[in-house]
């Protein structure tokens, strides 16, 4: 009598396999012609487990089928160097955000200073880098500084009575969007060079000499460009260039209206709003408080002040510089 044969396959564990001890068996006694074919060693998956090749059991004539790759996501247009021409060039929004301006879409001074556009989603994290799983909420752009400074905003995300900001600026010197670094929530202002920007900075709570109210003050901040330094510029806030580029334009706790040479300076006031400090409607943190003045023309602007009650006091005063 035979025994049964000990099989042993490459890849495979030695163990006795009767079926194959059959068949080798019979070959031995001239039962077969050729050996029976070889069994494909055993593929290692992840796990441990094993599995018989895909490829070794397709037939040898069987065409090769290549899954398709996934689309690759388009590379964004190449901005235009020049500021204003990336404004221009940037597709009119087509995902429905809108934008705190007269027509949702742009709003334009009549000195043509200060221009604001939402964005589409896809567009804005094309451009900047903003990762997909980043939170999203709405995207504009504002062009600053007689057109020196493209400023893209991404509202990031928004809860009880705040939304976070991050900010990317586009300048003749550096070109194409790069980061700003903390929170530009606050009004935004540029130098006509695109040197540095101007931004509203909380400071701590203080009492200032009219008002017997302690709150939080607004400063404007210098933020230098392209190193991002940061410093003191001016005792006010909520800055416009003027229409000729010599000034800063800014507001103070009562809703007066400065001006403080672009170069820096000690702010000069150019028209008084008659109220007090606890008069105007104040909460920093949320944005609110007295907004930059617009330019009704060259030598005249107009500005307003919102009371805590909701009612707004409107001004239209000459301004010469």
């Amino acid at each position: 009598m035979f025994r049964p044969m000990k099989v042993v396959l490459a890849g495979a564990r030695n163990e006795t396999s009767p079926a194959l001890t059959s068949a080798w068996l019979l070959c031995f006694l001239g039962g077969c012609a050729a050996p029976p074919p070889a069994v494909p060693p055993a593929a290692k998956q992840p796990g441990g487990a094993s599995t018989t090749s895909i490829a070794a059991e397709r037939p040898a004539d069987a065409p090769t089928v290549l899954e398709p790759a996934p689309p690759a996501s388009p590379a964004p247009s190449p901005l235009p160097d020049d500021p204003t021409a990336a404004f221009h060039s940037a597709p009119s929004n087509e995902e429905g955000d809108t934008v705190d301006a007269p027509d949702a879409g742009v709003a334009v001074a009549s000195t043509g200073r200060f221009v604001k556009r939402a964005l589409s989603e896809s567009w804005c994290r094309a451009h900047t880098g903003y990762a997909p799983a980043e939170p999203f909420e709405s995207c504009s752009v504002e062009l600053l500084g007689a057109g020196a400074v493209l400023l893209l905003r991404i509202v990031t995300e928004c809860g009880g009575d705040s939304c976070g900001v991050r900010g990317w600026v586009h300048t003749r010197q550096k070109p194409g969007f790069t980061a700003v670094p903390g929170d530009l929530g606050g009004n935004v202002a540029a130098s006509p060079t695109g040197e540095f920007l101007v931004i509203d900075t909380e400071t701590p709570e203080g009492v200032q000499a009219d008002s017997p109210v302690r709150h939080e003050a607004l400063v404007l901040e210098r933020i230098d460009l392209p190193t991002f330094t940061r410093r003191p510029f001016a005792p006010c806030f909520s800055a416009v260039l003027s229409p000729r580029a010599r000034f800063f334009v800014c507001r103070d706790r009562a809703g007066n209206v400065l001006r403080v040479p672009v170069a820096g300076g000690r702010p000069e006031r150019v028209a008084r709003s008659g109220l007090l400090p606890r008069d105007v409607y104040w909460v920093p943190y949320s944005y609110i408080y007295p907004d930059p003045v617009e330019f009704s023309a060259a030598e005249r602007l107009v500005f307003t002040v919102v009371r805590p009650d909701g009612s707004v006091l409107r001004k239209e005063v000459p301004f010469r510089e």
